[in-house]
Formats: structure tokens, sequence, C-alpha cells
């Protein structure tokens, strides 16, 4: 029989109104009686009594709700009592202290979530899932997880899982009667099917660099002649004085960064120094040169250009190892005094217009800059995506497998060859969903990184 478990559920970074204390196993009900007293005696499921816990020294502790949710309508498939207190840390860690007195053991770090997972509640990319919604640092990060939660990604491998399933079935009856080869007709038409398989799995794996993006943030990085104005711009998108600003050309010598929130995105914005590369002073030259370093990690190049100086050439010269679609021209100090604009004379994904002191032009930088991204997304993250490395990985061995099979069928190659090469994908599918045998290693690594009381 497993344990009775308890934790604090609900955040413990702080003071907060409100503090959950779960408790999950074959003697919940028991144990929660023991430290909770309600004038209510009969706990029905799914009904909200209020009472209070105790000390040893019969003390009241604290009072509040609890709801006790009878086994199998439960998230982790066990009986299960969640107690709502108020959001007091030390206050939660004793009464968790109470529980445990009272025949509870303290839940290890994701273990209510694994016993969903072992109670069939969820399979294992939908258990991921639960730790990268609470970790979510965006809405869109947030809004895929939930995806892959409700089960659209493990749908669409469940899919990829029963097709290979089947083209594992009409060559087990090959190899069973391996003196009939496999005619033309049927190869071509596994064929087929393989490559089917491959252009949907990497479908899937595509999403993997954009669910990353949407982690780490989409950086951004601000670049112009000194004193074009980018700290000023810098400034007025994080709403506070970051940088240093002067009409001293100059003034910026490294790369600043700091993080905003652009519609649902996390955004990285990056002030640069002034770009000067012929410069002779060694501090602007440092600050040139790890400028151009980041060109190839960043997702965007926002030159900004004076528009009392009108200069192209030193643009031309950064933008020749970008690709166009990640070039953006920004006119700057649009408040002030200006002939007619020019066209910039080279291929730009988008021309704007901005004067940070005034504001203008920035809710519109602002809301490109969302639409841009959110150009990013294709087909696949209908789905949720995949979010780790772990999912990658497997999905990748898939992909090699299904391309292992393709080469053998083209090759003539034995029944038995290719159900080999077969066998290796479903296996990498089964373990995606969890479903692999021996799989206690991998239920350690995934579950391990979750915080208690999940």
């Amino acid at each position: 029989m497993r344990d009775t478990i308890v934790a604090i559920a609900s955040s413990i970074a702080g003071v907060g109104g409100v503090g959950i204390i779960r408790i999950s196993g074959p003697k919940a009900l028991e144990i929660a009686q023991r430290g909770f007293h309600s004038s209510q005696k009969t706990w029905e499921s799914h009904r909200v009594l209020y009472g209070h816990v105790q000390d040893a020294d019969g003390q009241i502790l604290d009072d509040g709700l609890a709801w006790y949710m009878k086994a199998p309508k439960t998230f982790t498939g066990e009986d299960v009592v969640e107690l709502s207190l108020h959001g007091n840390p030390l206050l939660l860690s004793k009464v968790v202290e109470r529980f445990v007195e009272h025949g509870a053991r303290l839940a290890r770090p994701g273990e209510f979530s694994q016993r969903a997972y072992l109670e069939g509640k969820i399979d294992l990319m939908q258990a991921e899932a639960i730790a990268q919604l609470i970790a979510s640092g965006s809405q869109e990060e947030a809004r895929l997880a939930h995806r892959r939660l409700e089960g659209k990604t493990s749908t669409y491998i469940q899919e990829l899982l029963e097709s290979t399933t089947t083209l594992l079935a009409q060559l087990e009856a090959d190899v069973d009667f391996p003196e009939e080869e496999l005619d033309l007709d049927a190869r071509s038409h596994l064929q087929d099917k393989a490559f089917e398989l491959v252009e949907k799995a990497q479908n899937l794996l595509r999403s993997y660099s954009h669910i990353q993006k949407l982690s780490s943030g989409f950086h951004v990085l601000l670049a112009g002649l000194p004193n074009a104005g980018k700290s000023t711009f810098f400034n007025a998108l994080l709403g506070s004085d970051r940088a240093i600003v002067t009409s001293i050309a100059g003034t910026t010598r490294d790369t600043l960064e700091d993080e905003i929130h652009i519609q649902g995105h996390t955004v990285r914005i990056i002030d640069s120094a002034g770009y000067a590369p012929g410069t002779i002073d060694p501090i602007e030259r440092e600050g040139v040169q790890r400028m151009e370093k980041k060109l190839s990690q960043v997702d965007l190049v926002c030159w900004l250009c004076d528009v009392q100086d009108p200069q192209f050439e030193e643009a031309k010269r950064l933008f020749e190892s970008i690709e166009p679609s990640k070039r953006w021209w920004i006119w700057s100090k649009t408040d002030q005094d200006h002939n007619d604009l020019p066209n910039p004379p080279m291929e730009l994904a988008d021309v704007l217009q901005v004067s940070a002191v005034q504001g203008k032009g920035m809710e519109l930088f602002q809301s490109k800059l969302s639409k841009t991204f959110e150009k990013n997304i294709d087909d696949s993250m209908s789905t949720g995506g995949i979010s780790n490395d772990r999912q990658r990985k497997l999905l990748q061995d898939f992909v090699q497998s299904m391309m292992a099979t393709q080469h053998a069928l083209a090759q003539n190659l034995s029944p038995e060859l290719i159900a080999f090469e077969l066998r290796q994908g479903y296996r990498a599918l089964q373990e995606l969903l969890g479903k692999d045998q021996d799989m206690e290693d991998v239920y350690d690594k995934v579950f391990s990184q979750f915080c208690i009381g999940k």
C-alpha cells in the first residue's frame, strides 16, 4: 500500500491571503479527520467543511475550509483532502507537521503529479506540462503549456504511434512468412507512409525552437551611430532611466539588457554602444565588438537613425551579415525639425518613425514587434508543441527511425530489418508518452524538477 503524502500545494514564496495544503493517499481521509476538527462529523466527497487545526497542546493553529475528494475522481486518482487556510508560510508548515504526526509523509518534489501519472490520469507529456505551466514567464508560454496539459500534443503523438503500429502490423505478417517477399506496391505504400510520418514529426519538432524562445524571451538589438537616440528609446521602452542619456556622443560603451512584456510576449531589449567600427578608442572598440557578437544571437536588429543626420553607409555594413527579415529601420528624434526622409537604400522588413521623448510611434513599434513574433507560430503550435530536450531527442530518434525505414525499403532489405527500424521509432514514441517499459529512471528525472506540492 502506498504512503499517504502531504505538502503545501500553494506558493510558499511569501505571505498570501490563502494557502492550500494537499493530502493524497489511501489514508487521506483518516489522517485529515485526525488533524482537522469540524462540527460536521460526516465528510462527503466533494463537499466543503468549515473547521480548524489544533497543535499538540490543543491550541488552534488556524481555521479554514476542507474538502474531501474520493478516488478516482481526483487529480492523483487517489483519495485526496485539500485544506484552504490562511497563507502564512510558517503557519502552513506547522499544519503540515501536524499531519505528518498524524501519519502522513512529506511529499517529494512532483510526487502528486507522479501519482496522477501512475494512476493513468495524465501521461508523461502532460505531467511535464504542469511544471512548465507553473514556470511560464509569458501569456503565450502559459497558453501553449496549457494546450499540452489538455493533451493536444499527446493526441498528436498518439496518432503517430497508431500509424506506426499499423505499419508494424503490416510488416509482421511478412516477418512470419519470410518466403514471401514484399512486392513493389507494398514497399511503395510503406515508403509513402513512412515519409508522411517523418513530415508530421518534423512539423512538431519545429515548435521546439519557438517555445525555447518564448522561455528565454525574444531578443531585439538596438543599433545605430553614436548619439542616434538608442538609449533614450531603450529607456522609453522600459519606462525607466536604465541607460545614461546625455548629449555627448558615445555615452553607452557596453551593451545593456533588460526585459519587457509586450502583449503577452517576453522581449529582451539590448541597448548597444554607438556603431563606430573605425574608432581608435580601445573602450569604444570593445563596445562595438561586443555589439557585433550579439548580431548572430538576436531575433531582430533595429537601426536607429537621427532624422537630422541621415547616413546609410554604416548601416549597410552592419546589415550585411543579417537576413532582411530581421532588419528594421527606425527614424529617431522625429520631434525635432527635419527635411523629408529618404527611403533607406537597402532591403528592410520595416521602416518606422519614433520620438522617444514625446512617445510618438512607441505604441506602433510595440504592436508591430508583437505581430512579427506571432508570425513565428506555425501550424505545429496548435498542439502546444514540444518544450524540452527529452521530448526533442525522442522525436528526433523517431524521425531517424522513419528515415532508416524508408532507406531499408528503398534498398529492398528484408522485412525483419525494416521492422527493426520501425520498432525503434515505436519505442521512442512510447517513451515520449511514458508508456515504455523500464521507465523508472525517466520518472525520477522528470518529477524531481517539480516543486513540492505539485
